[in-house]
């Protein structure tokens, strides 16, 4: 599906993997996985990693704030718990997300090549 907008596509950040596409103008779907990968997470001395997990497919709420706005709701959907929403500003070539201190899930994503 050709789409228009640059947050389309795969985002990488610390072992986690948003992937969005847009349905319609301005209209998108998401889905996050997260991957453990031995060697990305770093433990205190003396402390030895257990099991590492991964979970694919949770659905994310995706949407725009103004021309380079980024929001990504985390848990939208979760009967569990709480939402976590991250909010970013894309870059202007389209591939890196950024935020400042204040917002540790959003801190930077990066776009996988399409």
């Amino acid at each position: 599906m050709k789409t228009h907008d640059a947050i389309a596509g795969v985002w990488t950040s610390s072992g986690r993997v948003v992937h969005i596409r847009e349905q319609k103008p301005g209209q998108f779907v998401g889905w996050l996985d997260v991957l453990q990968i031995p060697g990305t997470i770093q433990f205190a001395r003396g402390i030895k990693p257990g099991r590492f997990f991964e979970t694919y497919g949770d659905r994310v709420r995706v949407g725009r704030a103004g021309e380079r706005g980024v929001l990504f709701e985390f848990g939208a959907y979760s009967t569990i718990c709480c939402p976590r929403t991250a909010a970013g500003i894309i870059s202007n070539d389209g591939k890196e997300i950024k935020a400042g201190d204040a917002a540790p899930l959003f801190s930077e994503w990066k776009k996988r090549g399409e």
